[in-house]
């Protein structure tokens, strides 16, 4: 596995790693550009972000976020994401305190963080990056598993402090070139 994510990160592209070096300070600078005009806290912002992130791209999340932010609701949110996103803009509900989704709080603290901290956010790229091929449905429902995923982050964290980068940089950086790569 993290011979598998070394491999990805050695044979990024200058421009590639420039990407995903500065991706969730990007992420951030976007929720806090949105939290100043709309005049509610950055961390809302970033919240929201990861509440509406789960299998949506990145255009589409910013999308849906200043959708949120202007009506209050979005034709791609379900009703759950709509209270959820709600009780977080009305200070009854952070993400932190009650959210089991391991990806969803990575996320949020991956751009909180501006992408310089340890908690590494691992979405199916990610997986299948570190096992160097596309997961099934079910091979992905086991590596989902609380332990599992830990085992994955432990790998990234690792592999970045052999690197000199933060296990968030890491990621970021083998997630764009990995995702490019697939393009080709």
């Amino acid at each position: 596995m993290k011979e598998n994510i070394k491999v990805v990160f050695n044979n990024a592209t200058k421009k590639q790693i420039k990407e995903g070096s500065t991706w969730y300070k990007n992420a951030y600078l976007f929720c806090n550009k949105l939290a100043k005009h709309h005049k509610i806290a950055v961390d809302k912002v970033i919240q929201l972000c990861a509440v509406f992130s789960p299998q949506a791209k990145w255009e589409v999340n910013k999308q849906i976020l200043e959708e949120f932010l202007l009506n209050k609701r979005s034709k791609f949110l379900s009703r759950f994401q709509i209270k959820r996103a709600t009780e977080i803009l009305n200070n009854q509900y952070h993400l932190l305190d009650v959210s089991k989704g391991q990806k969803v709080n990575s996320f949020y603290n991956s751009i909180k963080n501006k992408g310089l901290g340890q908690d590494v956010c691992l979405d199916t790229h990610a997986i299948n990056l570190a096992t160097n091929k596309i997961n099934t449905v079910a091979e992905k429902s086991k590596i989902w598993s609380s332990k599992r995923y830990k085992i994955f982050q432990e790998s990234y964290c690792e592999v970045a402090n052999e690197l000199g980068v933060s296990p968030q940089q890491l990621q970021a950086i083998t997630w764009v070139a990995w995702r490019e790569n697939l393009k080709k």
